[in-house]
């Protein structure tokens, strides 16, 4: 691929129809550069097009509105072309870039790219988890996706049907254990519950609302975020609940409490499910030569403006929306200004 002065031109793959792969499609369409989304779903947006803001009486910071009219955006931009139900089979180094190997619906595509953006972002454990905890389906066991949907569709007046009386959150759900292979801190589930709690608070200020936690991982130092949520009717209690099962019609949870377990039945119970690596990872390691770490993420081997493969959002790790689209951003000025550079791989 050249321009007609002979210097390589850039056609940029974006594996994830997300956050941070729409991100960095629309940073190159700024510099006049294509690229191709491959989502494998049937739309785009990936998580964050449902995500709710978390504003109560003021804005909370979530994030949520740095996304702005992306989708919009990208759906209009004649430089962006979006595969839906699309994903990549194979991938070759070329001299100046790399044939892609594509399935589109029951279509095959095999067209030639410059440079590569793997965007493929996470798997929310508690959407996804077959058996956590001891624990019994309920419509009133919410993930932290059915939250999101309740919070995106709220009224002025209503997030829930049936107000409720008592909420309790299960921060870490399916993070720092070594049984769901998460021995890390997912780092957004601790900021994103106290900002949900705050809108529920907003609704009904009655609500008593517990958090089970392992740790608390937050931007300000610890006492000063657990003294702005000091407020009558908001409990701490770290540990990790043993079991959740349904009472009649409401949550129990069952938990160790000065080495006694205690049970204690809730209208809601809503799992902060941990952000783990996509299952797709280990393939695309495979085509790109990119490095699996010890958690499941993707990571450089070489820098990228070397390989020409570039990481953006949680495809390398958990990272809250400001910085996945910061990244992405980033991925796209980086690629940006080497686009007259030589584009023969290392």
């Amino acid at each position: 691929m050249k321009s007609e002065h002979g210097d390589p031109m850039k056609n940029v793959l974006i594996i994830g129809g997300g956050l941070a792969g729409c991100t960095a499609a629309r940073t190159l369409s700024g510099f006049d550069i294509p690229s191709v989304i491959l989502e494998s779903s049937p739309s785009l947006g990936g998580k964050v097009r449902q995500f709710g803001c978390k504003s109560g009486s003021s804005c909370s910071q979530c994030g949520v509105c740095a996304a702005g009219n992306l989708w919009d955006e990208v759906e209009r931009d004649e430089n962006i072309t979006i595969l839906l139900d699309s994903s990549l089979i194979d991938l070759r180094k070329e001299a100046c870039g790399f044939s892609a190997y594509i399935k589109s619906g029951s279509d095959f595509i095999e067209k030639s790219f410059s440079d590569i953006v793997l965007a493929n972002g996470f798997l929310d454990y508690a959407s996804n988890a077959k058996t956590a905890l001891d624990m019994d389906r309920s419509e009133s066991i919410l993930t932290g996706m059915d939250l999101e949907r309740a919070l995106y569709r709220r009224t002025a007046s209503e997030l829930f049907a049936e107000p409720p009386k008592k909420v309790a959150y299960v921060l870490c759900f399916g993070s720092r254990s070594v049984k769901e292979k998460a021995n890390y801190c997912s780092r957004v589930c601790c900021g994103y519950s106290t900002r949900s709690a705050k809108v529920i608070r907003h609704y009904y200020p009655e609500c008593e609302i517990t958090f089970f936690y392992m740790d608390m991982q937050t931007t300000n130092a610890l006492s000063a975020f657990m003294q702005d949520m000091n407020e009558p009717g908001i409990r701490f209690i770290r540990c990790r609940p043993a079991r959740i099962t349904v009472n009649g019609n409401d949550p129990e949870i069952i938990y160790e409490d000065s080495g006694v377990l205690a049970r204690e039945t809730f209208d809601k119970v809503i799992l902060c499910g941990g952000i783990h690596p996509n299952s797709d990872n280990v393939t695309l390691s495979d085509l790109t030569g990119l490095r699996v770490d010890e958690n499941g993420f993707l990571e450089y081997v070489k820098p990228p403006e070397k390989t020409h493969v570039y990481l953006a959002g949680c495809v390398s790790g958990p990272k809250s929306i400001r910085e996945t689209v910061a990244e992405a951003r980033d991925v796209g000025l980086r690629i940006a200004q080497i686009s007259e550079q030589d584009g023969i791989l290392a």
